[in-house]
């Protein structure tokens, strides 16, 4: 993903490279949340009733 956006930089100016930047950013965005979502989930089933606030 990083890939895109350092391509997308480089050919800064040509044609498709906000494209490139766009489509490495918006995947870097999404699978940050998809992770932020699960490790959520880990930390609430893995966390004791009683410690749960």
């Amino acid at each position: 993903l990083g890939g895109y956006i350092f391509a997308g930089i480089s050919r800064m100016g040509g044609a498709n490279a906000t494209n490139d930047i766009v489509a490495g950013t918006i995947g870097i965005l999404v699978l940050a949340v998809i992770l932020d979502v699960v490790l959520n989930l880990i930390t609430r089933v893995t966390t004791s009733r009683g410690i749960r606030v």
